[in-house]
């Protein structure tokens, strides 16, 4: 239930000038029929609480979270738990970013981060900045972990947590 403002432009690449005002939803599936006029695109113009999201996630095998604040974060992770469906989660900083695949029965949200944000967390990200090289770096990643679990292949993030520092260029990956 978002529209797109000139400061998502530099970095959710599916918008442009043209779409300013427009509801996001709207206008990320205008760019994705673009792209293939034949897919099909379900859009979903709300906020996400406890009221809804459980109808909203069961008709789905894989959730990505690209949410931008930790109350819905762990909303989606305990729902995603609760339903049994894989999450693969990203989320960036600055010039930095992490990643964390969730499968039923394996660490969550919680398990990582706790129950309640940090004290300074959550800053808006058109007052803090984001390298818009980093949102690539994560979505890239975030779609090769969908992929993964779709397909079957390789060994998501699972029980792992991946950060990224694209000014040091340091990638780690730590055990949970």
């Amino acid at each position: 239930a978002d529209t797109v403002g000139i400061s998502n432009l530099q970095r959710q690449i599916m918008h442009g000038t043209p779409d300013i005002g427009t509801p996001k939803t709207e206008s990320a599936r205008r760019a994705m029929t673009r792209v293939n006029p034949d897919v099909v695109v379900l859009t979903h113009d709300m906020m996400v609480d406890a009221s809804n999201i459980e109808p909203l996630l069961e008709g789905y095998d894989v959730v990505a979270d690209c949410c931008d604040n930790f109350p819905t974060r762990l909303l989606i992770s305990d729902t995603c738990a609760r339903l049994g469906k894989p999450l693969a989660y990203a989320a960036v900083d600055r010039f930095s970013g992490q990643l964390f695949t969730q499968l039923p029965g394996h660490r969550t949200m919680r398990d990582i981060f706790g129950a309640e944000p940090r004290a300074d967390g959550d800053c808006g990200c058109a007052r803090r900045g984001i390298l818009n090289a980093a949102v690539g770096v994560a979505g890239s990643l975030q779609a090769a972990e969908v992929i993964k679990i779709i397909t079957r292949t390789g060994d998501p993030l699972s029980d792992r947590l991946m950060t990224f520092d694209l000014v040091t260029m340091d990638f780690n990956i730590f055990s949970l």
